[in-house]
Order: C-alpha cells, then structure tokens, then sequence
C-alpha cells in the first residue's frame, strides 16, 4: 500500500533526471530526497515506458559517437608524434 503521499510531476521528473543525468544510484538519490528506492525505480519505469527518456538515449549516442571520435584523434596525434620522431631519426642519419 502507497503512504499517500503525492508528489507533483515536476518533483518526479527531476528524480527521474537526477538519476539517469548523473548515473548516480537510485537508493542515494531516493535517500537525499526522503522518498522509497522502489517508488523512484517506478518513476523511471514509466517514464522510459511513456518515452521520455528518447532524448537521454540520443545524448548517448551523441556521446558515444564524441568518445570514439576523441579517441581516434589520440590515435593519430599518436601516429604524427611517431612519425615525426622517425623523420628526425632518418634525417639525422643524412
């Protein structure tokens, strides 16, 4: 049974977005905001059902995208380092 305690939707979408924004675990962010672990897992249950949460899986692809295009410049600054060193290694020998 429910404690009857309403929360308006404003407060349950920013519990919601505090959880899936910072990746922080739902029982301490359920804790700081004095309500059930259970009644916040219910929250992003419906909120992910109702589609809410297409926005945040875009930022995720978005991200995901960044990470692999950062680490494909580190690669290559990498690459060009190397090449250079073995330019000056070959021309010293000139």
């Amino acid at each position: 049974m429910g404690s009857g305690i309403k929360y308006t939707p404003e407060f349950r979408a920013e519990a919601v977005r505090e959880v899936l924004d910072t990746s922080r675990p739902i029982k301490q962010v359920a804790r700081e905001l004095h309500i059930r672990p259970d009644t916040l897992r219910t929250w992003i249950a419906r909120a992910k059902q109702q589609g809410l949460m297409k926005k945040k899986t875009e930022d995720t692809e978005l991200e995901t995208e960044v990470k692999e295009l950062r680490k494909k410049l580190r690669d290559a600054e990498e690459e060009n380092r190397f090449l250079k060193k073995a330019a000056a290694f070959f021309a010293r020998d000139q």
